[in-house]
């Protein structure tokens, strides 16, 4: 597979992660907040699993990756903040 493909799925990924946050943080409030952040992770998850069918494990496992950064930092900073 070529590199190009993969990186740039990385990028808009990236990208839309990044719009995500500037659009929480505009509106501010928590529940939106957590609610398009998990609406998100779902349809990475989705993504993933589309990917895993189709045989393109290079994409798949990007979208994995940016699953779990996206759900275990949180819970990390939490646990920094409660020691």
């Amino acid at each position: 597979m070529d590199t190009k493909k993969p990186l740039n799925h990385l990028l808009i990924r990236i990208g839309i992660l990044i719009l995500l946050l500037i659009a929480v943080f505009i509106i501010n409030s928590d529940e939106l907040a957590f609610f398009l952040s998990q609406a998100y992770c779902l349809f990475l998850l989705l993504e993933m699993i589309y990917f895993f069918v189709k045989k393109k494990k290079n994409l798949a496992i990007i979208n994995l990756t940016l699953l779990i950064i996206i759900e275990i930092l949180p819970v990390l900073v939490f646990i920094r903040l409660m020691i």
